[in-house]
C-alpha cells in the first residue's frame, strides 16, 4: 500500500509542477517562486487541512485556514 501512494503521490506532484512550470512560462508565478516549491507549498497545506479536518476542526476554522493561506501567498 505504501508504494502505491508513494506512486501517486509522485504522480500528482509532477502532474502539478508541470502546470505551474506553464504559468511561470506565461508569467503568473511571482518573481523567485518556483513550480517545485509552489508544488511543495500547496501540498502541505492540503495535507494540514486533511490533518485538521480529520481531528476536528470546524468547517469555519479549515475556511480560515484557506484564507489565510491565501493572503500570504504573494502575488505578481
Amino acid at each position: 500500500i505504501k508504494a502505491e501512494v508513494v506512486k501517486r503521490r509522485a504522480s500528482s506532484e509532477a502532474a502539478l509542477i508541470a502546470r505551474f512550470e506553464q504559468a511561470q512560462a506565461a508569467g503568473e508565478l511571482p518573481e523567485g517562486m518556483t513550480p517545485a516549491a509552489l508544488t511543495r507549498y500547496l501540498f502541505a497545506i492540503l495535507q494540514g487541512l486533511a490533518i485538521q479536518g480529520g481531528s476536528g476542526a470546524t468547517c469555519e476554522e479549515l475556511s480560515q485556514l484557506v484564507e489565510t493561506s491565501m493572503a500570504v501567498c504573494p502575488t505578481r
